[in-house]
């Protein structure tokens, strides 16, 4: 489990996409690569974050596509 503390950033490029996703204890902001730039395309709360990764895991859980 990983502790963000104080100031410290964590930065997460999605695999095969133009999508960075930066996190800190506070906020999540959202990056679109194409082209590159400084400011954030939206953010989050860290909490509206968690709240939204909850219920994208549940959706999907629901509605796990069949082979």
């Amino acid at each position: 489990m990983m502790n963000l503390k104080n100031k410290e950033i964590y930065d997460y490029i999605i695999p095969r996409s133009e999508l960075r996703i930066s996190v800190n204890k506070n906020y999540v902001v959202f990056f679109d690569l194409r082209p590159p730039q400084e400011e954030e395309d939206f953010s989050w709360t860290f909490n509206e974050f968690i709240d939204f990764m909850e219920a994208f895991k549940d959706f999907i859980s629901k509605h796990r596509p069949t082979d």
